[in-house]
């Protein structure tokens, strides 16, 4: 039982209580205690579905750029792929 979180904390600055888990004193606004920042790590599926998608939108517009730039300009029947 020695293990428990306290239950009140005490401002450092005008000694004021406040339930554990208080951020900033209500009286002086001092910080009380730093947020706990949330981790979040993107999954490593979503990365590479991002990547593909990014690499599939280069590859379409290379291919655009080259239909429109090299074939037009070699293409004197009119007849497109």
């Amino acid at each position: 039982m020695a293990d428990q979180l306290p239950t009140t904390i005490r401002c450092q600055t005008c000694g004021s209580e406040y339930p554990a888990g208080t951020a900033v004193c209500q009286k002086c606004y001092t910080i009380l205690a730093q947020p706990q920042r949330f981790v979040y790590r993107t999954p490593k599926w979503v990365i590479m579905l991002l990547v593909l998608l990014i690499v599939a939108l280069a590859g379409y517009a290379g291919y655009l750029a080259w239909d429109q730039l090299v074939l037009h300009n070699y293409n004197n029947s009119g007849w497109h792929w």
